[in-house]
């Protein structure tokens, strides 16, 4: 079932801004890799392939394409498990 608009209001807005910010920071770098390497290889037939897999459901994309797509996923999950773990005290006073 997919997250409707209002839950994903409720969910950004009881995030720390942090979290938030540096989910935001991934998402630029992963969009600025893409565009670059975007302009350096924007040919005719990159442009169509590109269409093409921009109007492909995931389930019917090829299994290359989806590793492409699984990859990002886990650049997302990894940023999201690091923001997840629980910060160290690291206040060595009290040692």
């Amino acid at each position: 079932m997919p997250i409707t608009d209002e839950e994903i209001g409720r969910l950004v807005r009881e995030m720390p801004d942090e979290f938030v910010e540096q989910l935001a920071e991934l998402a630029h770098h992963i969009w600025a890799r893409w565009t670059e390497y975007m302009i350096v290889h924007l040919t005719v037939g990159n442009l169509r392939r590109w269409r093409t897999q921009c109007n492909t459901a995931y389930k019917d994309l090829s299994d290359t394409e989806k590793k492409s797509d699984r990859d990002i996923a886990t650049e997302w999950l990894l940023k999201i498990h690091e923001l997840a773990e629980p910060q160290e005290d690291h206040d060595d006073t009290n040692i």
